[in-house]
């Protein structure tokens, strides 16, 4: 909600775009962008089979013509079920996925949905959604996009790849945004990235290369991005969110 509190007071440079989502997950945020500010294509990309699978069910379920019935619980998961390939359930790659709770979440946000959006509007956004496994360093597209979304991403990136991997980060969005596109991103604090690196000690992390506290200064002064608005967003109290103009 907050992140949004914040969009809203730009919400003339969000409002019918085109629209990439980098490392979408369960596109969760896809979705709310999509019908807060209708944009003409909304694209979700992800390196997860399994988050990109959630995210798909997800915008199946709630953008679907009859969102405002109420389906049962079993008909509901029998569907869900249904949806998922044989392998990913026998392979267990479901274990954290409580397919209740998902199921009942997609109803909960369906009902939200009805209230907002008629069913025509509903099948236009489904087919403006379109969810891909790409990887954000080699992803490729034969337009520009208005805005991305970069929002949890910079923090992996950094820890992964180090600060040369930053810039290639950097040199994908600016190619990615057309002239005047905007770029909305967060800069991890460091108590996250303490935080991410404790929960995680056995991998190969490149913390000593990375100054994330630098990034928006970095894309500033080097790739030419105007500063529009910075804030600490309430309730992430250790993530700060910037929206940025590319020049």
């Amino acid at each position: 909600d907050s992140l949004f509190e914040m969009l809203d007071e730009y919400n003339q440079l969000f409002v019918g775009g085109t629209v990439l989502d980098t490392g979408c997950g369960d596109g969760q945020l896809a979705l709310h962008f999509a019908l807060k500010y209708k944009p003409q294509k909304l694209v979700g990309i992800d390196v997860s089979k399994n988050s990109l699978l959630k995210a798909s069910e997800l915008k199946n379920g709630v953008l679907e013509p009859d969102f405002g019935s109420k389906a049962s619980d079993e008909s509901e998961v029998t569907r869900f079920i249904a949806k998922c390939p044989t392998s990913l359930i026998q392979m267990n790659k479901l274990k954290h996925f409580d397919i209740v709770f998902r199921n009942n979440f997609i109803r909960e946000f369906r009902k939200s949905v009805a209230s907002k959006v008629s069913n025509d509007e509903a099948a236009i956004l489904k087919k403006s959604i379109l969810f891909k496994l790409r990887n954000i360093f080699n992803y490729v597209e034969e337009y520009k996009f208005s805005v991305v979304l970069c929002l949890s991403v910079t923090k992996w990136i950094g820890l992964n790849f180090g600060m040369l991997g930053i810039r290639k980060l950097f040199d994908k969005l600016k190619q990615l945004l057309e002239y005047k596109g905007v770029l909305v991103i967060d800069e991890p604090s460091p108590g996250s990235v303490r935080r991410t690196m404790k929960k995680h000690k056995g991998a190969q992390f490149k913390d000593e290369d990375v100054d994330f506290q630098a990034m928006t200064k970095l894309l500033i002064e080097e790739y030419k991005f105007v500063l529009i608005k910075e804030k600490m967003l309430s309730g992430k109290g250790d993530k700060r969110v910037i929206i940025l103009l590319s020049l």
